[in-house]
């Protein structure tokens, strides 16, 4: 599984996206605060738009990022697998409430792992897979410092922020 998931070329976006802080165990109970199943859609939905535009803009700021041209690779600008697998998982009331830090995987990075919305759903770990992008704690680029950083799932990822151990560029986690 270490190797699948090193492979994973997830998008960190600047800023990096934040959820709601708790413990492994507590995650997949989070509270819907009374929402409908259509509702948390509804909201699902804007956050994946929100952060579609986030990377939108990023791309165009960084072009290199993207290997020079991002229109060449739309897939890693859209999070569909991600929305789906939070809502299969049940995780989107995690991400609904705010407060951790989450390394938002693309289409890209699903793709990479064969994974697409239309399969995602028959994935067995597929919350372990995502929890592996979850830090249980609001963390900020700027808070960010090489070495090992645990993961809700268990495990930890390696953040390396490159030459000088600053953030001057896109953050790297497990050579992603």
């Amino acid at each position: 599984m270490r190797n699948v998931l090193l492979n994973i070329n997830a998008l960190l976006i600047a800023g990096l996206i934040l959820f709601t802080g708790c413990a492994k165990e507590e995650v997949t109970d989070v509270a819907t605060n009374g929402l409908t199943r259509t509702e948390m859609d509804t909201q699902l939905d804007a956050f994946i738009s929100d952060l579609e535009t986030q990377a939108a803009v990023y791309a165009e700021e960084n072009p290199r990022d993207f290997y020079g041209d991002q229109a060449k690779s739309p897939d890693f600008l859209r999070f569909n697998t991600l929305r789906e697998a939070l809502r299969v998982t049940g995780l989107d009331a995690a991400v609904l409430g705010g407060g951790i830090t989450v390394f938002c995987p693309s289409d890209r990075a699903f793709g990479n792992i064969g994974l697409t919305p239309q399969n995602v759903a028959g994935t067995a770990g597929l919350a372990d897979i995502l929890l592996y992008h979850v830090v249980g704690a609001n963390v900020f680029s700027g808070d960010l410092s090489n070495g090992y950083v645990p993961t809700l799932n268990g495990a930890a990822v390696n953040i390396n922020l490159g030459a000088g151990g600053h953030v001057l560029e896109l953050p790297q986690v497990n050579d992603a």
